[in-house]
């Protein structure tokens, strides 16, 4: 799949009119990213842990080194989980 930012300049304009900072995106019921930015919650999961998660890559999420930069960090310097999977 190809694509660009192009068509989401509108609807960012759009939400920033609403007093809104960044659009959610989602594709199939998963949420992708913010914008142009990669996504990241930090949550207590189901089993009562701390978890950082992000979507995993696909042909939507591309690999980039501020991403890999903060798993990296996170892995390495906080106690919880660190996870690439579907939100």
């Amino acid at each position: 799949m190809g694509s660009n930012y192009g068509p989401t300049i509108r609807k960012t304009r759009d939400v920033e009119k609403q007093g809104y900072n960044q659009v959610l995106w989602l594709w199939q019921d998963d949420v992708v990213e913010l914008g142009a930015s990669n996504v990241f919650f930090l949550w207590i999961n189901e089993n009562g842990e701390k978890e950082l998660i992000t979507p995993p890559l696909t042909e939507l999420i591309l690999p980039g080194v501020t991403r890999d930069s903060i798993l990296e960090l996170a892995r390495d310097n906080y106690k919880f989980k660190v996870s690439e999977k579907s939100i």
